[in-house]
């Protein structure tokens, strides 16, 4: 809800160009493309921030959603 339309397809292209370059450039076998869109999404300002995170085997972060009854 923070930006147009027009501006999220922008950042969608360059979100894209900087996956491929982690995965080129720092040899990654994925990435994991993450926006939190309010408080309890875990946003703790309100502005728009994309995070483009390299993934690697073994690296032990682990975004899976499990579901509530998990995390209790």
């Amino acid at each position: 809800h923070q930006l147009d339309k027009e501006l999220l397809g922008y950042l969608g292209v360059l979100v894209k160009k900087i996956s491929n370059a982690m995965l080129k450039g720092l040899k990654a076998s994925g990435t994991n493309i993450l926006i939190c869109n309010g408080v309890c999404a875990g946003q703790k300002s309100p502005h728009f921030i994309v995070h483009v995170i390299p993934r690697f085997p073994d690296d032990e972060l682990d975004f899976n959603y499990r579901g509530k009854d998990e995390f209790m």
